[in-house]
């Protein structure tokens, strides 16, 4: 148990070959110190081990920033190329497609920036890395689906009213109408009612063939009228919802909005004659 135990703590404090270096470039390259960043990485990458694939991607994109934009690219395509399978690489991709997607390169760069999505770590910096890569995405013919598949994603998951917010405004640029649906719904969460009501308005003017959009369309209607504080239109809407499609995925949720909202305008100074005692005292 004692050696088990100091093996443990043995590997928690060893130092990675070239940390030290590694360290300095990140200081290097903090202060756009490009030269001496890339130097750093490349002591870190001949010492091998495990920061040498990081220290690659690091050095390559340093060359770049330092005006070498072929040779900063070079370096990426080739570690890529070498080492298809590393933890690394998806990260080297990434870079590589963000430098070819600002050089309007989106053909080339939307190969590069997919992979990211499909690596399913939760790191927070990866999350930021989704978010920059999707921004370029939208942009790229035949390659927008990926975007918007992630920014559905934040703006059903996170916790955050700002982030929610923005992914909305990004959902609300795609031609589905399940997209710009699930739009209304991000920004009425995020408590943006103007933005909901411009974008249910644009909907609700188009030709709705499939009946789940019109029956979502009226719920997010009901809900909308209802977080403006127009608490029995909001209730009718819904209730026309129920009564005409009792069996829509829609109406539990419908019968759920209009039992908070009689909730909220429940009054127990209005309706106490009603209730017994303990409850209003």
């Amino acid at each position: 148990m004692v050696n088990s135990l100091a093996f443990v703590l043995a590997v928690a404090v060893a130092v990675l070959p070239g940390e030290s270096d590694y360290a300095k470039g990140r200081r290097a390259e903090n202060l756009t110190r490009y030269g001496d960043a890339y130097a750093a990485y490349q002591a870190v990458a001949a010492q091998g081990g495990a920061l040498q694939g990081y220290a690659l991607v690091r050095a390559a994109v340093c060359r770049t920033m330092g005006g070498d934009m072929g040779g900063g690219l070079a370096e990426l395509e080739g570690a890529v190329a070498s080492s298809p399978r590393e933890p690394w690489t998806v990260l080297a991709q990434y870079e590589l497609g963000i430098l070819l997607a600002r050089e309007n390169q989106l053909e080339l760069a939307a190969p590069n920036l997919l992979p990211i999505f499909a690596n399913r770590s939760r790191l927070w910096w990866l999350e930021t890395h989704r978010w920059r890569a999707a921004d370029y995405l939208i942009e790229a013919p035949g390659h927008s689906a990926a975007a918007f598949d992630f920014f559905r994603g934040v703006v059903g998951s996170t916790i955050y009213r700002v982030m929610r917010r923005d992914a909305a405004i990004r959902l609300d640029r795609s031609e589905s109408v399940d997209d710009r649906l699930d739009a209304v719904a991000g920004f009425l969460r995020s408590r943006d009612h103007r933005e909901a009501a411009r974008v249910l308005r644009g909907i609700a003017k188009g030709d709705l063939e499939d009946p789940a959009a019109s029956e979502r369309v009226a719920l997010l209607s009901g809900r909308l009228l209802i977080a403006q504080g127009r608490q029995s239109a909001g209730r009718k809407v819904l209730a026309e919802l129920v009564q005409a499609s009792p069996a829509s995925p829609f109406a539990p949720s419908a019968l759920l909005a209009m039992a908070r909202s009689s909730l909220r305008a429940f009054s127990p100074a209005r309706h106490g004659a009603f209730l017994p005692s303990r409850w209003t005292n």
